[in-house]
Formats: structure tokens, sequence, C-alpha cells
């Protein structure tokens, strides 16, 4: 007896089973354990242009993405800077949403933009490795590069090293909060406060 996606029926409340199973085009949604899918969700812009749109801006915030020394002497990190108008000295160090195996720096710039600008403070979006082909810690430990990084510049980026917090959504929240245990554990960078939205924590 099989339920919803990877979900076995026996753990699934019937009625809510019978109402998934409701929906239009029930039984044609992209599954998980696709990698050939899992690979095509891993680039943003490109998934946007085939769909004749954009990624949103947004005036208040300059945004720049950069190259910088990863987890290993060889692997170079990719993060996404968005800087508001006017730093207020803070920075958060962003993890994205994707279930550990999807997504990039792209996937919430929404999100990002909008914490930017509202907050004052400097959001840095870590591109962090992705299952299955760099299963965990390989995301953790590119999570902990880019938050030395943001610390060990802070004085170049305008950011006061005592306010830089942690944060994302669903696996990047659970990210987050594996990294200020990480962090607390090796001595590392001091974090301010966490952001954890929707967070995949068990």
């Amino acid at each position: 007896m099989t339920g919803v996606g990877s979900v076995p029926a026996a753990a699934l409340d019937p009625e809510l089973d019978a109402a998934v199973r409701a929906r239009p085009g029930f039984g044609t949604e992209a599954r998980l354990d696709d990698i050939a899918v899992i690979r095509s969700l891993r680039d943003t812009p490109a998934m946007l242009a085939a769909l004749g749109r954009s990624l949103p801006g947004d005036d208040r915030v300059a945004v720049e993405n950069r190259e910088v020394p990863g987890r290993t002497p060889e692997r170079r990190l990719l993060l996404r800077l968005y800087r508001p108008r006017h730093v207020e000295g803070g920075a958060l160090v962003f993890l994205h949403g994707g279930a550990y195996v999807l997504g990039d720096v792209y996937v919430e710039e929404q999100r990002c933009l909008h914490l930017a600008a509202e907050t004052g403070a400097l959001v840095v979006s870590v591109e962090y490795a992705l299952a299955p082909e760099e299963p965990f810690p390989s995301g953790l430990e590119d999570a902990y590069a880019g938050l030395c990084w943001v610390s060990g510049q802070a004085e170049a980026l305008g950011v006061d090293r005592g306010r830089i917090a942690v944060g994302g959504s669903s696996a990047g929240a659970g990210l987050a909060a594996a990294l200020a245990l990480l962090a607390r554990r090796r001595g590392g960078p001091e974090i301010c406060f966490q952001l954890l939205v929707y967070p995949m924590l068990d």
C-alpha cells in the first residue's frame, strides 16, 4: 500500500490522503527520488529564463556575487551579498531551503532582498553543497566556511563582528541551527541570533 510521495499510506491521515488524491494532476508531480528532476531544480536563473521571467530586484539593495575560499583549499564557495543602501552594521548568513537536495543562492532572492532592505543588515546567501552528490556534512561545512568569511571580513564589509546572525528557511533553517551548534563547538564566530523559518530540525 502506497501513500503520497514517499509517505506510507499507513502514516497519513485517511482524510488528508483522500484530499490529496482528489487534487487535479495528482500523480504527475515531480518526485524527489528522480535525480534528473533534482538537478534541473538547481539552476534558478535558467528556470526563470525558460519561463520568460527574471530575478526580482529592489532599488534599496545592491546585489553581488563573490567567490571566496571554501571548506577545502581547492574548493571555491559562491556567496551572494545583498547590501542595503543604509547598512546598519549587522549581517545575516542565510541558507536557502530545498530539502538538502534542491535550490541555489538565487532561489530565495525575494526573501533576501526583503530582509536586507527592511533590517539594514548585510545578507549573505551561501551556495552550500547538496545531496546526494555531496552528502552531509558537506553543506554544513560550506555554511561554516561562509560564516567564517563574513566574520573574518567584517571590517571590510562594514559589519559589526558582534552582530552576525545565521538563518534560513526549511532545510536551510535546519542547517542554520546546526551551524550555530558547530560554531559554538569549534569556538568559531559568535552568533547573536538565529532566524529559523519553518526549520527542518527532526
